[in-house]
């Protein structure tokens, strides 16, 4: 009976998690994100101001939990994509995982970019985790044989750093149907910059 009620109490808290950082996405892009208070948060998940700082103690935190999330289905993609996938169609689907999260909310991934570049936000680790991440594929790729060993990992990364950089500032915004060839173009150009990394 305790351990039934610890689950579900578990449950709660995640479906809370979710459901906060879900309002708060979608009200930081309609309402902006100066604009968005934690109260109206609370009052679109129907929890109190008070639960709802009790997951996030501001909105810098909300946009943490975000790209944690994010983060996360990038791992999750890396851990699916671990056997029997070529470098390239690895690094372009985790790319991809990037890339299209963020052109769900182009404005707020925009805003959430530039708070990474700056050392004295604390989004700023975030950069160095999705870096970690794609250098971990790059290893991975360059111990098969399929990219080019001589090359600093990190550099393969920056690279395609970059060209999420180039998705999120110089491709048009994408509407949610769009998805399926957002991420047909994100393998295109991972491919294309990676002829020059072949092992």
């Amino acid at each position: 009976m305790r351990n039934e009620t610890l689950s579900k109490r578990e449950e709660n808290k995640i479906n809370n998690r979710e459901q906060i950082l879900k309002a708060s996405r979608r009200l930081f892009t309609s309402k902006g994100y100066e604009q968005t208070t934690m109260e109206d948060i609370a009052g679109r998940v129907g929890l109190t101001k008070a639960t709802v700082y009790n997951y996030f103690p501001n909105k810098e935190s909300l946009l943490i939990g975000t790209c944690e999330d994010v983060l996360e289905a990038g791992e999750a993609q890396l851990v699916a994509d671990s056997d029997g996938l070529s470098t390239v169609d690895c690094l372009s689907r985790t790319l991809a995982v990037f890339v299209c999260a963020s052109a769900k909310y182009p404005d707020l991934a925009r805003r959430i970019t530039y708070m990474n570049a700056r050392t004295d936000s604390e989004l700023y680790d975030t950069g160095r985790r999705m870096s970690e991440i794609l250098v971990r594929i790059v290893e991975r790729g360059q111990e098969k044989g399929e990219l080019n060993k001589k090359i600093d990992p990190s550099e393969i990364a920056d690279a395609l750093i970059g060209l999420y950089f180039v998705s999120q500032f110089l491709w048009p915004d994408t509407p949610q149907d769009g998805m399926d060839d957002l991420e047909k173009e994100v393998s295109r150009r991972v491919a294309d910059l990676l002829e020059g990394y072949r092992g």
